[in-house]
């Protein structure tokens, strides 16, 4: 089954679905944390990659000068190093155009985004 990806509100519902799956893990626990902070839903996206019905990776777009950027990308450990990062960037911007950090270059570039 291919990865999926769906854009998740950001709400606290929908991040302790995250958590309850994704818990294993301090930097994921800490990025759902940071993503709990009050955020302007329409200035900001949660994007949740979904393989076997259940959430690997999560990215989070905020909105700046008009333009979306990636500011968090998290892959679940056990999914690591199999390409989840790439593919995640790679589907989101099929729906939402967007800009990587340079710490996301090499992700992009494996995406086939640069």
């Amino acid at each position: 089954m291919p990865l999926e990806i769906t854009q998740f509100p950001l709400d606290s519902d929908h991040i302790d679905q995250l958590t309850s799956v994704l818990r294993e893990n301090n930097d994921v626990l800490t990025a759902l944390t940071q993503l709990c902070e009050p955020l302007d839903s329409a200035l900001a996206q949660l994007w949740v990659g979904i393989f076997n019905a259940k959430p690997v990776s999560l990215a989070l777009l905020e909105q700046e000068n008009a333009q979306w950027r990636v500011t968090k990308l998290v892959v679940h450990p056990a999914t690591r190093n199999r390409g989840v990062g790439a593919e995640t960037l790679r589907l989101i911007a099929l729906q939402q155009p967007f800009q990587t950090p340079a710490s996301l270059q090499i992700l992009a570039q494996r995406a086939g985004l640069i």
